[in-house]
């Protein structure tokens, strides 16, 4: 029955991201109610807390650029979106500047997964420490996969993208949750 209880909040989470992605709710209560749930399912205020900040530097501003890059017709470098300066230049050395849609689409592809997985390390900094088990600290590695699901999905529709993302993110502080306690 423990197990259902931790599906249920991943699937949850998956949800809720979607509605957040979409403006359905805002970030602020995107946050406050995964700090409700992680409370109801962990039964524990520190970690329920440690996820909703987790949560709150990973949701940072600095997404637009990086969802521009999947739609081929927009172009990257002229958009007045903002995209996380330093991400930009590791990407630029990493992948050279596009110059066509599938390009743009790899480019894409690699700074949507570092942006992800980057904003990601001080949760699963926080949880680490918190559980004393410092490969925990590690499982900002799997959110890389954040940009192979916005990939995967077609111009702007990225429901499913949101969605395996939310699963993902949650999934892992659930994880570590099963891990450490």
């Amino acid at each position: 029955m423990e197990y259902i209880t931790y599906f249920t909040y991943i699937a949850l989470s998956g949800f809720l991201n979607r509605t957040r992605g979409v403006d359905i709710i805002s970030r602020t209560t995107f946050i406050i109610i995964n700090i409700l749930l992680s409370y109801v399912l962990y039964r524990d205020i520190t970690l329920a807390l440690i996820s909703g900040i987790g949560i709150l530097l990973w949701l940072m501003k600095a997404w637009g650029k990086y969802f521009i890059a999947f739609n081929p017709i927009m172009d990257v470098y002229k958009s007045k979106k903002k995209g996380v300066r330093f991400i930009d230049k590791i990407v630029d050395k990493v992948y050279k500047v596009p110059t066509n849609d599938k390009e743009l689409m790899n480019w894409g592809t690699i700074a949507m997964g570092l942006r992800g997985s980057i904003f990601s390390i001080p949760l699963f900094t926080a949880l680490a420490i918190y559980y004393n088990t410092w490969w925990i600290g590690l499982f900002f590695l799997p959110m890389l996969l954040q940009g192979v699901y916005y990939r995967g999905v077609t111009r702007y529709n990225f429901k499913y993208a949101e969605m395996l993302t939310g699963y993902t993110y949650s999934g892992l502080i659930v994880l570590s949750y099963l891990i450490g306690r």
